[in-house]
């Protein structure tokens, strides 16, 4: 790992925890029809545990039109400002890739993590999202970054990982949230690296 420089992160189930946000979220958009959340969710992890992003795919099962994100459910990961801290005093860079709607940076000052990012690459304020590689090149170029010196951390295989992997990153995917029911076999061959809590990034780097 001597030629990595940068590494990003993705946001959502890396470095906060939606597992409220995504069932609020559900239940607004299952409101007013006759599908169950108790049916959402089961149909939703049926899906996660075939490798798929289960809620994008449960949406277009059930016919539903996704929802805003009530972003103000999500709650940092205990052992992220740990992490951060660690990978910043070994001298990496570190980055945002993610997802996410308006109001990134401030979320992250609101968590207290904000100052170890060098740069937030965040969907809405960039006008695209993942897995298209159009974004992760841009915030490449903002970082003044290669894809060679660069390590991907997310935790959805066809978001974070996969569009990453083709660009030339290092990739580590971190099964949490949905991706923790999913079966190793999903990131063999585009994930270099599998861990299941952020603190095993200390094994790396």
């Amino acid at each position: 790992m001597n030629n990595i420089k940068w590494i990003f992160f993705d946001i959502g189930s890396t470095l906060v925890n939606e597992e409220r946000t995504y069932d609020e979220r559900a239940k607004n958009m299952i409101k007013g029809t006759s599908i169950t959340f108790d049916q959402y969710k089961e149909k939703r992890m049926e899906l996660e545990k075939l490798g798929l992003n289960g809620e994008d795919e449960a949406l277009k099962y059930f016919k539903l039109k996704k929802a805003p994100w009530p972003s103000e459910y999500d709650v940092l990961l205990d052992e992220a400002p740990e992490i951060l801290k660690y990978l910043k005093n070994k001298g990496y860079k570190l980055g945002i890739i993610a997802n996410q709607p308006l109001g990134t940076e401030d979320r992250l000052k609101s968590y207290g993590i904000r100052d170890y990012f060098d740069v937030v690459g965040s969907s809405a304020e960039m006008g695209v999202n993942k897995p298209n590689k159009e974004f992760f090149i841009r915030v490449l170029n903002m970082a003044n970054a290669k894809a060679s010196e660069s390590v991907m951390i997310g935790d959805i295989i066809q978001n974070d990982i996969v569009p990453s992997k083709e660009l030339g990153f290092t990739t580590v995917w971190l099964k949490n949230g949905f991706a923790k029911y999913q079966d190793n076999k999903f990131g063999k061959g585009v994930s270099d690296y599998i861990i299941c809590n952020l603190l095993d990034l200390k094994n790396i780097f």
